[in-house]
């Protein structure tokens, strides 16, 4: 990040990269969603925003086309249809909208705990959109554990603490080193770049997207036609593994997707990050709460939640579900039975917002 001074050695250098004279409004989280200042991150970036007599909006940058629809959590860009996290939202008379519709007009959006990077590689200009005041997202001790909570089947499966952020048991200064190895082998993560990178993806994207792609194809196939892609798959058991479980779970799961899978992961990610010296405590929280408040909005209740985890599983790796999906299925069990679990302590409902 280049601040202040810095930005004359760098000019200096031939490194034209240049602030925007006037702050952005600040993100934006309804129900957990990071959301960013549409019309006016988009027109800094050359486009230009245009509402249409259908209450479409219509946004243009460079050679990018991409429409937006009121309510509706699909965008079309360049023709293609993809779909967003979430619907595009207004707040005291702006539009906001989810940070894959700024990639798709080719602008690059970096998350930090605390604020949002915006570039534009290519014309080596950038701004920072500030994430609200931390603070405002620093949680009770009630909230504090329901997030937690969320994470339990990872946490379970570690042998770790529920009512803490630092799981390690014990959480001594050996775990530090414990806990970066464990993230190089489970998440190939070396340093706190690379866990923001993979934060940042489970944020935008995650497993859910493709989880969310893949079934609406397997949906708008006939039994004739499923039946032929099992047979053409059968040499990709991967693959072969994702279209049956989309065929099965795409309908009933409905607009949550893989939404426990995915958050439930960014959680415990945080949590390992902070144990590793890659977050401070207020950055984990900052990050954890507005991924609990998603996952909140999603479900009904812990089991289901749990059950969501492990459809997201199955679905992400067969070989995975092989080796050790007995035993999640056990913990998904015990942590919806055992009274000391604390699914069966924190009531679904606690107030998160």
């Amino acid at each position: 990040m280049i601040r202040n001074g810095f930005l004359i050695f760098f000019m200096l250098c031939g490194i034209s990269r240049t602030l925007a004279v006037a702050p952005p409004p600040a993100a934006i989280f309804p129900q957990g969603h990071l959301l960013l200042p549409l019309a006016y991150l988009v027109q800094w970036a050359g486009g230009t925003v245009t509402p249409q007599p259908d209450n479409t909006i219509s946004i243009a940058r460079d050679k990018h086309i991409l429409t937006l629809t009121p309510g509706s959590r699909d965008a079309v860009a360049d023709g293609v249809s993809f779909p967003l996290p979430c619907p595009f939202h207004e707040q005291n008379g702006l539009i906001y909208a989810p940070s894959i519709v700024f990639r798709a007009l080719g602008i690059k959006v970096t998350r930090q705990p605390s604020e949002v990077d915006i570039e534009q590689p290519w014309r080596k200009t950038w701004m920072v959109v500030h994430i609200p005041d931390p603070s405002a997202l620093y949680p009770n001790h009630e909230q504090k554990l329901w997030a937690l909570a969320a994470s339990a089947l990872l946490t379970e499966s570690n042998g770790g603490a529920h009512d803490r952020l630092n799981e390690a048991v014990p959480p001594d200064a050996a775990a530090i080193q414990i806990y970066q190895k464990f993230l190089v082998k489970t998440w190939n993560i070396n340093n706190r770049t690379e866990l923001l990178t993979a934060l940042q993806w489970l944020e935008e994207s995650g497993d859910r997207t493709e989880f969310e792609i893949i079934g609406r194809k397997i949906r708008a196939l006939s039994d004739r036609e499923y039946a032929a892609l099992l047979q053409a798959l059968q040499q990709q058991p991967d693959h072969l593994q994702q279209a049956v479980m989309a065929r099965a779970n795409y309908g009933p799961l409905g607009q949550a997707g893989l939404t426990g899978w995915d958050f439930a992961r960014y959680i415990s990610l945080c949590r390992w990050g902070y144990i590793a010296h890659y977050l401070t405590e207020q950055e984990a929280w900052t990050m954890i709460m507005p991924a609990a408040i998603r996952i909140q909005h999603a479900f009904t209740g812990w089991k289901e939640l749990g059950q969501n985890y492990l459809i997201g599983r199955e679905f992400f790796c067969q070989e995975l579900s092989k080796k050790d999906g007995k035993q999640f299925r056990a913990i998904q069990q015990k942590l919806s039975t055992n009274n000391n679990s604390p699914w069966l302590n924190i009531p679904w409902n606690v107030k998160l917002e």
